[in-house]
C-alpha cells in the first residue's frame, strides 16, 4: 500500500516535468506543471515523515530530544506552512487564539510542531471548498514547573462518523468517502499524533 502511494506522486512529478520539457514557451502549462509538481511533493514528503516517525515509534527507540523552546514562536511557524496549503484549497485558515502566559517550555519541539501541523493539515485537506479552520490554544493550569496547554482545532469539513471515530487512531483506517482528494494521505497523520502525544504523557 506505501509503495503504490509513493510511486504515485514520483510519476505524477516524472510526468509533470515531461510535459514541461515539450512546452517550454508556454507560460501557463509551465506554472500548471510547477503546481502539479509541487502538490505531488508535498505529499510524497509528508508520507516519508509519517512513515519514518511511525517506525521510529514502533520500535521502541524513542528519545525525546526535550530544550528550551518558544511554543507561541513554533505556532507562528506551523501556521505560516499550514496557510500556504489552506490557500491552495480555497480554505480559510483563521489565526490561532493564543491564549497561554506561560509560552517559554521545555520539551520536544518537534514532536509538538509535528503533532500541530498534522491536526491542520487533516482539517484543511477533508474541508469543504471555501471553509474555515479555527483554532486555540489556551493554558489550562500551572502546576509547579509544568504548565498543561490545550490545543483545540476545529473546522467546517465533512467530519467522521461515530464508527470511524472508534479507530480512528489505528494506522491505515481511513473513512469511505466520495470524491476523495488525489493526495489525501494513507491513514498515518492521526495515528502519528496519537503515537507522539502518549510519549509525551499527553493526552
Amino acid at each position: 500500500r506505501i509503495s503504490h502511494d509513493m510511486r504515485t506522486p514520483i510519476n505524477v512529478i516524472l510526468g509533470m516535468i515531461e510535459i514541461a520539457d515539450h512546452s517550454p514557451e508556454d507560460i501557463g502549462k509551465l506554472a500548471y506543471c510547477r503546481q502539479k509538481s509541487r502538490e505531488a511533493s508535498e505529499y510524497l514528503l509528508a508520507l516519508v515523515n509519517d512513515v519514518l516517525t511511525m517506525n521510529k515509534l514502533d520500535s521502541g527507540k524513542t528519545e525525546i530530544d526535550e530544550k528550551q523552546f518558544s511554543l507561541k514562536s513554533l505556532v507562528n511557524s506551523v501556521f505560516s506552512i499550514a496557510s500556504v496549503q489552506a490557500a491552495g484549497r480555497g480554505i480559510y485558515l483563521k489565526l490561532p487564539v493564543f491564549n497561554v502566559t506561560h509560552s517559554d517550555l521545555v520539551g520536544c519541539d518537534l514532536y509538538y510542531r509535528q503533532i500541530v501541523l498534522n491536526i491542520l493539515t487533516n482539517a484543511i485537506k477533508y474541508n469543504r471548498e471555501g471553509g474555515h479552520v479555527y483554532s486555540e490554544f489556551r493554558e489550562i493550569r500551572r502546576d509547579g514547573n509544568s504548565v498543561l496547554v490545550e490545543f483545540v482545532c476545529r473546522d467546517t469539513g465533512i467530519g467522521m462518523s461515530i464508527e470511524f471515530q472508534k479507530k480512528m487512531f489505528e494506522p491505515f483506517e481511513q473513512e469511505p468517502i466520495d470524491n476523495r482528494p488525489e493526495y489525501d494521505g494513507i491513514g498515518l497523520g492521526l495515528p502519528v499524533v496519537k503515537k507522539l502525544v502518549d510519549v509525551m504523557n499527553g493526552t
